[in-house]
């Protein structure tokens, strides 16, 4: 008779982890400190650092959000883009609001295009 060990199966959050660290390998894991995206939502106090915060209720982001896809869940915005060689890591990391974050993202594109360059300009990096 062969026994096999039984294991647990693995959180939300777990897979969330797991996932992210396949994402992490494919675009080569340039400068992934280790620092999970909850510790940069706790240290930015759960507040959208974006500068145009779009969000009608302030800048505060609801952690009760926080995996929903909806417009104002939390992201993490790279100040410098990872395809324009930012780092994924923390201090290259802000809070934001999904939304907020995907405007930043449309607008810069726009301007680029416009201005015919090529990155995006970093913003200033928020306090540690």
């Amino acid at each position: 008779m062969i026994r096999r060990a039984w294991r647990r199966l693995p959180t939300e959050a777990e897979k969330r982890e797991r996932s992210r660290a396949r994402d992490r390998e494919k675009r080569g894991g340039r400068g992934y400190d280790g620092i999970p995206d909850e510790q940069v939502y706790h240290r930015d106090k759960w507040v959208c650092m974006m500068p145009e915060c779009l969000c009608p209720d302030g800048t505060a982001i609801d952690r009760a959000l926080l995996g929903t896809g909806d417009p104002w869940a939390p992201s993490i915005d790279h100040v410098v883009p990872l395809r324009d060689g930012g780092l994924d890591n923390a201090r290259n990391k802000r809070a934001a609001h999904i939304r907020c974050n995907n405007n930043a993202n449309t607008r810069d594109q726009q301007d680029l295009t416009a201005a015919g360059c090529g990155s995006r300009q970093p913003y200033a990096l928020t306090a540690t």
